[in-house]
């Protein structure tokens, strides 16, 4: 792992854990990418940061391959699907701004130039507010197992 690549991950995540502390990521954290469970489905949203910009997916649990994560996946997916088509569609979104239907489950992307800190603050915000989406859908598109 590159230092110099570590390093600015930990920046940019503490800067992350500095605006948003209830999101759950931890300060200081060096990985390209933190998981946040949504424990009533069993699955988590990753947040991912890269040399390009941010973005973040649903997936199931930490080292299960996607094919074991999609029958919980599943049933969230039509609502998932319309909730973002419609979100997308109704916003004047910036440049740079996707997401898709993956296998992996819901990638959205924003490009960010992520070297420079004064964009940081904005990449939060972007990562912050798709997370909560992404959270309520998730939360309110499938029952709790033991409901």
């Amino acid at each position: 792992m590159n230092g110099d690549a570590t390093k600015f991950r930990r920046n940019f995540w503490t800067r992350y854990a500095e605006l948003y502390p209830g999101d759950g990521v931890a300060p200081g954290w060096g990985r390209p990418s933190a998981w946040i469970p949504v424990q009533s489905v069993d699955l988590n949203i990753s947040l991912a940061l890269n040399q390009w910009g941010v973005g973040l997916w649903l997936r199931g649990r930490k080292g299960e391959p996607p094919a074991a994560a999609e029958p919980r996946i599943k049933p969230l997916r039509e609502t998932f699907r319309q909730t973002l088509t419609d979100a997308f569609n109704a916003l004047p979104l910036p440049p740079g701004t996707r997401w898709q239907d993956t296998p992996n489950g819901f990638d959205a992307t924003r490009e960010f130039d992520t070297a420079n800190p004064d964009n940081w603050p904005d990449m939060a915000a972007w990562l912050h507010y798709m997370l909560h989406i992404y959270t309520r859908i998730a939360e309110t598109a499938h029952p709790p197992p033991d409901a």
